[in-house]
């Protein structure tokens, strides 16, 4: 009976966890939104990676983007996989701001950019920035010198 105790409480946070989670994936918009053309190429060996994958029961589906985020001076990389590339550019990119959600302790990203057709791709993200690791610094640093009209969310350690 004492262990039944115990576990119905963590029961009902991983249930409120969830119907949380699902309530703030309706309310994120659609990665169908725009369509992402992917190329048979790699990821240039220079690009820096800027994301990470979030693991939380399989409920992060639906809110982060299934690709691997990588950046270089003019391009943002969006990979699938084993040659599965998608390349965008920076000056293309019209919005890079944080979300409510919060996985892992880490903030989610989103990232949207402007097509040559005149629709927009949405790209969610963890960020990977760590005491060791700046690469997703040095992306925002970069988004802020090219186009700081895209940028609509302030980056500060404590807010990650």
């Amino acid at each position: 009976m004492t262990r039944i105790m115990f576990l119905l409480p963590i029961l009902l946070i991983l249930i409120l966890l969830s119907i949380s989670l699902l309530s703030k994936r309706r309310a994120l918009p659609s990665d169908a939104e725009g369509s992402t053309s992917y190329t048979d190429e790699q990821v240039p060996s220079g690009a820096a990676k800027i994301s990470t994958r979030p693991r939380l029961l399989g409920l992060e589906r639906g809110v982060v983007s299934e690709d691997e985020l990588y950046f270089d001076e003019e391009y943002l990389y969006a990979s699938r996989g084993e040659g599965q590339v998608a390349s965008h550019r920076l000056s293309d990119i019209t919005s890079l701001s944080m979300t409510d959600v919060v996985l892992n302790n880490r903030r989610i990203w989103e990232i949207r950019v402007r097509q040559d057709d005149g629709g927009e791709v949405v790209l969610r993200f963890a960020h990977n920035f760590t005491l060791w690791n700046w690469n997703f610094r040095h992306f925002y640093g970069r988004m802020k010198e090219l186009n700081p009209g895209a940028v609509r969310t302030e980056w500060s350690i404590w807010s990650m």
